[in-house]
Protein backbone atom coordinates (compact mmCIF):
# COMPACT_ATOMS: atom_id res chain seq x y z
CA UNK A 1 0.00 0.00 0.00
CA UNK A 2 1.26 3.47 -0.88
CA UNK A 3 1.72 5.63 2.22
CA UNK A 4 2.07 9.37 1.82
CA UNK A 5 4.45 11.82 3.50
CA UNK A 6 3.44 15.42 4.03
CA UNK A 7 7.07 16.36 3.29
CA UNK A 8 7.24 14.78 -0.14
CA UNK A 9 8.93 17.39 -2.39
CA UNK A 10 6.09 16.95 -4.91
CA UNK A 11 3.60 18.69 -2.58
CA UNK A 12 5.21 19.90 0.65
CA UNK A 13 5.03 23.55 -0.50
CA UNK A 14 1.38 23.35 -1.62
CA UNK A 15 -1.06 25.50 0.35
CA UNK A 16 -3.88 23.82 2.28
CA UNK A 17 -6.95 25.12 0.48
CA UNK A 18 -7.15 28.92 0.69
CA UNK A 19 -4.86 29.17 3.72
CA UNK A 20 -1.20 30.22 3.76
CA UNK A 21 -0.28 26.97 5.54
CA UNK A 22 1.65 24.37 3.56
CA UNK A 23 1.29 20.63 3.38
CA UNK A 24 4.85 20.26 4.69
CA UNK A 25 3.98 22.31 7.77
CA UNK A 26 0.46 21.13 8.57
CA UNK A 27 -0.47 18.43 6.05
CA UNK A 28 -0.40 15.34 8.25
CA UNK A 29 -4.20 14.99 8.20
CA UNK A 30 -4.32 15.52 4.44
CA UNK A 31 -1.62 12.87 3.95
CA UNK A 32 -3.29 10.22 6.08
CA UNK A 33 -6.64 10.88 4.40
CA UNK A 34 -4.75 10.03 1.20
CA UNK A 35 -3.57 6.81 2.85
CA UNK A 36 -7.20 5.96 3.59
CA UNK A 37 -8.12 6.48 -0.04
CA UNK A 38 -5.28 4.16 -1.05
CA UNK A 39 -6.66 1.50 1.30
CA UNK A 40 -9.94 1.62 -0.59
CA UNK A 41 -8.21 1.54 -3.98
CA UNK A 42 -8.54 5.20 -4.87
CA UNK A 43 -5.18 6.96 -5.05
CA UNK A 44 -5.39 10.73 -4.77
CA UNK A 45 -2.11 12.41 -3.82
CA UNK A 46 -1.81 15.10 -1.15
CA UNK A 47 -0.96 17.51 -4.00
CA UNK A 48 -4.47 17.11 -5.36
CA UNK A 49 -6.10 16.87 -1.92
CA UNK A 50 -4.69 20.27 -0.84
CA UNK A 51 -6.67 21.79 -3.70
CA UNK A 52 -9.89 19.78 -3.32
CA UNK A 53 -10.48 19.22 0.40
CA UNK A 54 -12.00 22.03 2.47
CA UNK A 55 -10.10 23.56 5.39
CA UNK A 56 -10.82 26.10 8.10
CA UNK A 57 -8.73 29.29 8.00
CA UNK A 58 -6.44 27.66 10.58
CA UNK A 59 -5.82 24.63 8.34
CA UNK A 60 -8.12 22.12 10.03
CA UNK A 61 -9.85 19.61 7.76
CA UNK A 62 -13.57 20.01 7.20
CA UNK A 63 -14.30 16.31 7.48
CA UNK A 64 -17.46 16.34 5.36
CA UNK A 65 -15.41 17.46 2.33
CA UNK A 66 -13.78 13.99 2.08
CA UNK A 67 -16.87 12.43 0.53
CA UNK A 68 -17.00 15.21 -2.09
CA UNK A 69 -13.46 14.38 -3.27
CA UNK A 70 -13.50 10.59 -3.08
CA UNK A 71 -15.78 8.26 -5.01
CA UNK A 72 -15.02 5.30 -2.72
CA UNK A 73 -14.55 6.86 0.73
CA UNK A 74 -16.32 9.20 3.12
CA UNK A 75 -16.06 10.50 6.65
CA UNK A 76 -17.90 8.47 9.30
CA UNK A 77 -16.94 9.56 12.83
CA UNK A 78 -14.57 11.83 14.78
CA UNK A 79 -13.69 10.98 18.39
CA UNK A 80 -11.91 13.19 20.93
CA UNK A 81 -10.27 10.76 23.33
CA UNK A 82 -8.73 7.32 23.14
CA UNK A 83 -11.61 4.99 22.29
CA UNK A 84 -10.35 1.39 22.39
CA UNK A 85 -13.71 -0.10 21.40
CA UNK A 86 -14.18 2.19 18.40
CA UNK A 87 -10.62 1.52 17.19
CA UNK A 88 -10.83 -2.26 17.72
CA UNK A 89 -14.20 -2.48 15.94
CA UNK A 90 -12.90 -0.47 12.99
CA UNK A 91 -9.76 -2.63 12.70
CA UNK A 92 -11.97 -5.71 12.31
CA UNK A 93 -14.00 -4.17 9.49
CA UNK A 94 -12.54 -4.11 5.94
CA UNK A 95 -14.75 -1.15 5.03
CA UNK A 96 -13.28 1.14 7.71
CA UNK A 97 -9.93 2.84 8.31
CA UNK A 98 -8.79 4.80 11.35
CA UNK A 99 -6.75 7.96 11.57
CA UNK A 100 -5.30 8.58 15.03
CA UNK A 101 -4.71 11.98 16.61
CA UNK A 102 -1.47 11.83 18.64
CA UNK A 103 1.26 14.07 20.07
CA UNK A 104 -1.16 15.92 22.37
CA UNK A 105 -3.50 16.57 19.44
CA UNK A 106 -0.93 18.17 17.12
CA UNK A 107 -0.38 15.28 14.70
CA UNK A 108 -2.30 12.64 12.71
CA UNK A 109 -1.16 9.16 11.71
CA UNK A 110 -2.70 6.31 9.71
CA UNK A 111 -3.50 3.20 11.77
CA UNK A 112 -2.13 -0.02 10.25
CA UNK A 113 -2.90 -2.39 13.13
CA UNK A 114 -2.39 -3.15 16.79
CA UNK A 115 0.50 -5.24 18.11
CA UNK A 116 0.44 -6.71 21.65
CA UNK A 117 2.85 -4.93 24.01
CA UNK A 118 3.96 -2.45 21.31
CA UNK A 119 0.70 -0.58 20.72
CA UNK A 120 -0.76 0.86 17.56
CA UNK A 121 1.30 0.33 14.43
CA UNK A 122 0.93 3.47 12.33
CA UNK A 123 2.26 5.21 9.28
CA UNK A 124 3.71 8.55 10.34
CA UNK A 125 3.48 11.07 7.47
CA UNK A 126 5.90 13.62 8.91
CA UNK A 127 9.25 12.24 7.84
CA UNK A 128 10.01 11.72 4.19
CA UNK A 129 9.43 9.03 3.27
CA UNK A 130 6.62 8.11 5.67
CA UNK A 131 7.80 5.76 8.43
CA UNK A 132 6.13 3.14 10.59
CA UNK A 133 5.93 4.03 14.26
CA UNK A 134 4.21 2.50 17.28
CA UNK A 135 2.00 4.59 19.56
CA UNK A 136 0.81 3.56 23.01
CA UNK A 137 -2.91 3.95 23.75
CA UNK A 138 -1.98 6.70 26.23
CA UNK A 139 -0.53 8.74 23.32
CA UNK A 140 -3.83 8.72 21.41
CA UNK A 141 -6.02 11.74 22.14
CA UNK A 142 -8.65 11.14 19.44
CA UNK A 143 -9.16 10.02 15.91
CA UNK A 144 -11.43 9.68 12.93
CA UNK A 145 -13.02 6.76 11.11
CA UNK A 146 -13.38 6.82 7.34
CA UNK A 147 -15.61 4.29 5.57
CA UNK A 148 -16.05 2.81 2.13
CA UNK A 149 -18.96 4.37 0.26
CA UNK A 150 -21.74 1.94 -0.58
Amino acid sequence: MLLFSQNDPQWKKEKLGKTNLTCGQFGCTTSVIGDGGNWFGETITPYYLTKRLSYTNTGLIIWSSIGKVYKKMQFFWRFYKHDEKMIADALKHPDKVVLLNVDRGYHWVFLLGKVPFLGYRCSNPYPFPAKTRYYKPSEVVGGAVLIRKK
